[in-house]
């Protein structure tokens, strides 16, 4: 009972506190290329240890139950759980001395005396780790070890003597535990695991494809997407919105620099990430918005943007409106313009007649009925 509350516990832990990795921006000191690939058993141990410190947080303990409490409506013993949440830092005291002996407790998970489904059990720690990574602040390097472990995923499910040996534990260690239904189990077994092996192997055949699709490696199109979103905005601001004199030097600036910017941007933030400094978000709140499934979420987005967009509707005749034209034109001179010398007078027309015309174009593309999902079809590949 004990290693259950455990998992519980790890398992929940794995989910909350990624407000440090916009505080801290932490990255490994070994090269991507260089992560050393540990056993299956060793990365649970270090896991185990992880958490052990992780627990010792007063801070990290009582956001834990602050998002147990929020599952525990997703359970249908809602009182029993709350009494346990309210008791986890009880628990977690009581659980200390068990996680002094991290190999023990791996062991007592199957995680160090079961070489037939190491590879199984790799994939699970990859997302244990990644949680780690993410209450720990730490940039997250799991990709090589994914394709790794996929590989290795890849040469077991190919092998009949390990199909075999699989078929067999699943046989005595699951279907004989069930006497009752044991014929059942064991016809379930032979059936499906056979299949499960021949669509494991074709998802395999493309390593890094299949853990993209998992979420431990970026997608390939992201820098496409990336590159033109890069050509849209070169386009608006040197084409369409400069005079025409400005739009080589432009070109030539953005060109440079603009794909580095929108990278590290991208990189650095997330949605949430932003929401939580400028404390628009709630932890539960982003709880609820990451059990929304993919439709949910497009269509909460559609009428944000929809709502957004009829308020700058409004927005374009109110004085306020003007009154912030005026006053970015007048920071603009001030904390620019003044600082060029000989060249202030002509950055002081360059901001009089741009940021008017900048106000102008945005109000007009605001009035487009397709902006919404304009803008949804271009944000749609990148992380959330």
């Amino acid at each position: 009972m004990k290693y259950f509350v455990l998992l519980a516990v790890i398992a929940a832990c794995f989910a909350f506190d990624k407000e440090s990795m916009l505080k801290h921006n932490k990255i490994s000191k070994e090269a991507v290329g260089s992560v050393e690939i540990k056993s299956t058993c060793d990365e649970c141990q270090a896991l185990v240890r992880r958490f052990s410190e992780a627990a010792k947080d007063p801070k990290k303990l009582a956001e834990l139950k602050m998002l147990l409490n929020v599952l525990c409506h997703e359970t249908s013993y809602v009182d029993e759980c709350r009494v346990f949440v309210s008791k986890l830092d009880v628990i977690v005291k009581k659980l200390e001395p068990y996680l002094q002996d991290a190999h023990r407790v791996c062991k007592s998970f199957h995680m160090c005396s079961n070489s037939r489904l190491d590879a199984f059990h790799r994939i699970g720690l990859l997302y244990a780790k990644r949680g780690m990574n993410k209450v720990e602040g730490m940039n997250d390097l799991v990709c090589d070890e994914c394709q790794f472990a996929a590989k290795e995923l890849k040469t077991l499910v190919e092998d009949k003597e390990k199909q075999q040996a699989i078929r067999d534990f699943f046989s005595q260690n699951v279907c004989k535990h069930i006497p009752r239904y044991q014929g059942m189990c064991d016809m379930l077994v032979e059936q499906f695991l056979p299949e499960m092996f021949q669509e494991l192997d074709s998802l395999l055949q493309d390593p890094k494809k299949a853990c993209a699709d998992i979420g431990f490696c970026p997608r390939m199109g992201a820098q496409r997407k990336l590159n033109a979103m890069s050509a849209g905005i070169q386009q608006f601001a040197c084409h369409e919105l400069l005079p025409s004199n400005f739009t080589a030097g432009c070109d030539d600036f953005l060109s440079l620099y603009l794909p580095t910017v929108l990278y590290m941007t991208f990189e650095q933030f997330t949605p949430e990430g932003v929401c939580k400094e400028m404390k628009s978000c709630d932890s539960v709140s982003l709880i609820r918005m990451s059990k929304l499934t993919k439709p949910q979420r497009n269509n909460l987005k559609c009428k944000s943007c929809a709502g957004v967009q009829e308020y700058l509707k409004t927005a374009v005749d109110r004085p306020e409106t003007a009154r912030f034209q005026h006053f970015v034109v007048s920071e603009l001179k001030r904390s620019a313009c003044d600082y060029l010398g000989d060249f202030a007078t002509t950055c002081d027309q360059f901001v009089d007649g741009v940021i008017p015309r900048l106000f102008a174009k945005f109000f007009e593309i605001n009035n487009s009925e397709a902006v919404c999902s304009k803008v949804l079809i271009d944000t749609a590949s990148f992380p959330s």
